[in-house]
């Protein structure tokens, strides 16, 4: 990763929420690359770990939670997994005006 910055610090944890989101889907997918995505989300997590201790910490205990809470079973439908929302044919549509 870069040197630390608050531009840096933002863009470390964006990787990081969008690799949880992509490795829960996977694993709850049961996808062959769901351990590799999990990996790169690791490694990313090490980054943040080593270049904002702080942020980290605050963090680590919240993304556990969060990444649990959005996993399930490979034969039940999630409407927040983009999977499962992409291979179901529903699109989420924009609220109707008023």
């Amino acid at each position: 990763m870069c040197s630390p910055g608050p531009d840096t610090d933002a863009a470390a944890l964006r990787t990081r929420d969008r690799l949880a989101v992509l490795a829960t889907e996977r694993f709850s997918h049961a996808l062959d690359d769901g351990a590799d995505t999990f990996t790169l989300m690791v490694e990313v997590e090490d980054e943040i770990a080593d270049l904002f201790p702080d942020v980290h910490a605050a963090l680590f205990h919240r993304w556990i939670s969060a990444d649990t809470a959005a996993g399930h079973e490979p034969v039940s439908y999630n409407p927040s997994c983009g999977i499962c929302v992409g291979t179901s044919g529903e699109r989420r549509r924009p609220p109707l005006l008023k």
